[in-house]
């Protein structure tokens, strides 16, 4: 609990500061917080025992001629064990690759670099011990959109494509492609959320679903699918404030071509909220355009220009993001995070899943 304390209060910290260019001190302790992901004892969940026992007893030969991944995390196992196949060379180097080119993505195209460290932190840190394969592809896809805010599309369907080849729900990424850097009118935006809204609450939801897993064909998803049933109230709070802000402030971030890209990743992260509504599998694709918010929520705190309004505005993001962090650090799992326990430590963390342990 500790550790967690400590990174949290520094990401608050620096969440406050005024000058937003990182010093010396600050990459001393990212690098911290990267070794404190990197280090750490099979937290994370079913998925790092999963990952861990193939990337250790499952050869690449076995590992292609049975489908478990797709070729490009195949290829990325093959490269690991070149050099190491412990399990705890791969999480290292997963989380050092996953955490560090996340933050590479945000230093390049964040207006406020520690506001975008501390909403990611609060909301996919601890959730980054857990998607491994899922985070490489967030990372080669966020890549992707440097080149995007650029328009350089040689690279951006490159990167995008190369996604899809670690985790098939990357495939999520290319639609938003077509229309990122298009104007939609406020009509437009309306219609296309209450129709969402309608799949979401109808049979055509499962509909979409089903035919979504069908053709990425992820029998984790199929599982996921089945164990999914009523509403969620959080993801529709979430999914409004979400919509609210894309309508509130579409004319500025349209006023410019370098920031309409981002208001159209917002209104399809606030879209797939609505669609998880039912079914809380489609979160998972929202994972990757998280990024939309992390980048969104600073843009618009520039926008504001009465500085009272902006103090407030700041000050309810934190909250809400801090009691983020303290819901998954709590609830995800039953408290599993916790006590957080490192590689070089002994002792017995009692972990939900420790009976998948297979050493």
């Amino acid at each position: 609990m500790l550790v967690y304390l400590i990174l949290y209060i520094a990401f608050v910290i620096l969440y406050f500061k005024k000058k937003q260019e990182p010093q010396l001190g600050f990459y001393i302790f990212f690098a911290f917080a990267l070794f404190v992901a990197g280090f750490r004892d099979m937290i994370g969940g079913f998925d790092v025992y999963i990952y861990s026992e193939v990337f250790e007893k499952t050869t690449l030969t076995e590992f292609a001629q049975r489908g478990i991944f797709e070729p490009g995390f195949i290829a990325y196992f093959w490269i690991l064990k070149q050099v190491n196949e412990t399990r705890e060379w791969m999480l290292l180097v997963s989380s050092i690759l996953v955490l560090g080119g996340h933050y590479y993505v945000f230093k390049k195209l964040s207006p406020l670099l520690y506001v975008s460290l501390f909403i990611y932190f609060a909301k996919f840190y601890l959730m980054s011990f857990v998607y491994i394969r899922q985070g490489m592809a967030m990372m080669i896809a966020w890549l992707a959109f440097i080149y995007l805010s650029k328009q350089q599309y040689k690279w951006v369907w490159l990167l995008a494509i190369a996604a899809v080849f670690m985790h098939k729900s990357a495939i999520i990424v290319l639609p938003f492609l077509l229309f990122a850097h298009r104007k939609l009118s406020l009509l437009q935006i309306i219609s296309i959320a209450l129709f969402t809204l309608g799949i979401s609450l109808t049979s055509a939801g499962d509909f979409l679903f089903d035919s979504a897993v069908q053709t990425i064909g992820n029998e984790r998803l199929e599982m996921y699918n089945e164990k999914t049933s009523g509403i969620n109230l959080f993801y529709l709070i979430e999914g409004i404030l979400v919509l609210v802000l894309v309508l509130n402030f579409k004319t500025r971030f349209y006023a410019e071509k370098s920031t309409r890209w981002i208001l159209n990743g917002l209104l399809f992260y606030g879209l797939i909220i609505l669609l998880s509504l039912g079914n809380a599998t489609f979160i998972r694709f929202a994972w990757y355009f998280f990024i939309f918010i992390v980048l969104g929520l600073p843009y618009i705190l520039l926008f504001i220009k009465d500085v009272k309004v902006f103090k407030l505005i700041r000050l309810l993001i934190f909250l809400y993001y801090t009691a983020v962090f303290f819901r998954l650090l709590f609830i995800y799992d039953g408290g599993d995070f916790m006590p957080y326990k490192s590689i070089f430590q002994e002792f017995d963390r009692n972990g939900m899943w420790e009976f998948m342990e297979y050493r």
